[in-house]
């Protein structure tokens, strides 16, 4: 708990890149109430710094001090993005706490609504690349559905001309058996003369 004897000090956490609107101060105040001190930070727009006033017992302070230093607590933070200045006292005025605490969680409720905009944009992007997609293996399914169609007509008429297709191989049957049947007659009408080729020679037949 802190108590009102305890002193305030500050110090300054100076941008080498944007340290503002960058959820900074929120980062700055949770962590503050993680070491059980109070805090006060404020955005000088001017001189690309945020003022971070804090109370509490002077060690923890430093500990702080340190962490803010070394952790850098910022969600877009980069190697050397900022600097921080080293640790005086804040002998003026006693902020109002409270004031400030409000004033970050409405600082996050505005950042975290933006978030969940930008990822609801992305989400609608996704649908969209989704959607597209569908359609056109719906445009696919559709050439593979026209595609079975015609082959399911082929095989009913294939099916419906069955009949005709063995009627003319049975026809072609009958030819072929016709054919083989002229050529024993053919064959037969050879052996005959050969016969009678034996059984009357030409000088006999001549004289006859």
């Amino acid at each position: 708990m802190v108590d009102s004897l305890m002193p305030m000090m500050k110090f300054f956490v100076k941008g080498k890149s944007k340290v503002i609107h960058v959820s900074l101060r929120p980062n700055l105040t949770l962590l503050a109430r993680d070491y059980g001190l109070q805090i006060a930070c404020r955005n000088l727009l001017k001189e690309n710094s945020v003022e971070v006033i804090v109370k509490g017992e002077s060690a923890t302070i430093e500990e702080y001090q340190k962490a803010v230093e070394n952790f850098h607590p910022r969600l877009f933070s980069g190697e050397g993005s900022y600097t921080i200045t080293p640790l005086e006292r804040h002998e003026t005025f006693e902020p109002d706490w409270n004031k400030y605490w409000q004033d970050v969680v409405n600082e996050s409720m505005v950042t975290g609504s933006g978030t969940l905009t930008v990822m609801n944009e992305h989400m609608d992007k996704i649908s969209g690349m989704v959607n597209d997609q569908q359609g056109k293996f719906h445009i696919i399914g559709q050439g593979v559905l026209s595609a079975k169609e015609s082959m399911d007509k082929i095989l009913i008429e294939l099916h419906e001309n069955a009949g005709c297709i063995k009627s003319i191989d049975k026809s072609l049957c009958k030819i072929s058996i016709a054919v083989e049947g002229l050529e024993g007659l053919s064959q037969l009408s050879k052996n005959v003369d050969k016969i009678i080729s034996r059984l009357f020679p030409d000088d006999e037949r001549t004289k006859s």
